[in-house]
């Protein structure tokens, strides 16, 4: 009587895997990032940040280089970047344009008070305004030399509805005898700036 041999054992396969391959690094979509999120330098590095961003989304295409989401993220900050300082600029555009005639009147006021012409200063004055204290403004800036220049640093304005123009400009008035810092508050009535108050530091 004959025996049948046992089963051979099952073969397995295996399969050699490799050290897995290294993902590239996607330097332009961290560039992108950077670069988005830095909002210092005006348009610069919004600008450099959509370049970058769009460089790093056709190089995150390659399976080993990835950092698709960081190089949109910086993309899309870039974008954000350039509308928020465009809408800044054009405020401030605008605000520069509405308060040169106030500036006009301003820098005006101060040329008469130096030059002793107190009378031409009253006429630019709201009636509130009295003519001794203008004077013995006039008299005080008059040893400070005559008036080189104003340069108007901070310009606040207020227009509500129903209500005349508030201007309120901080400056530097350069004179003759030296630099004083000045602030000067004027209110539209009837289509022209007058000056409501003013301060003259010495």
């Amino acid at each position: 009587m004959s025996q049948n041999p046992p089963p051979a054992p099952p073969t397995v396969a295996y399969e050699y895997i490799g050290a897995p391959v290294p993902r590239k690094n996607n330097g332009m979509a961290i560039a992108s990032l950077v670069c988005g999120l830095i909002m210092c330098v005006p348009l610069l590095t919004q600008l450099l940040a959509i370049l970058f961003g769009w460089i790093g989304i056709r190089r995150a295409r390659d399976p080993q280089s990835g950092s698709k989401g960081i190089a949109i993220a910086g993309l899309l900050l870039g974008i954000v970047g350039i509308v928020g300082w465009a809408a800044f600029g054009g405020a401030m555009l605008i605000l520069v344009s509405a308060s040169a005639p106030g500036r006009a009147v301003a820098r005006q006021f101060l040329q008469d008070l130096s030059s002793g012409n107190a009378s031409a200063a009253k006429m630019a004055c709201v009636p509130d305004l009295s003519q001794s204290d203008i004077t013995a403004t006039s008299q005080k800036l008059q040893a400070w030399g005559p008036l080189a220049d104003v340069t108007f640093t901070g310009v606040n304005m207020e227009a509500n509805a129903g209500s005349n123009t508030k201007l309120h400009l901080d400056g530097r008035a350069r004179f003759a005898n030296g630099t004083h810092t000045c602030e000067i508050d004027l209110v539209k009535l009837g289509g022209t700036y007058q000056v409501k108050g003013y301060n003259l530091e010495p």
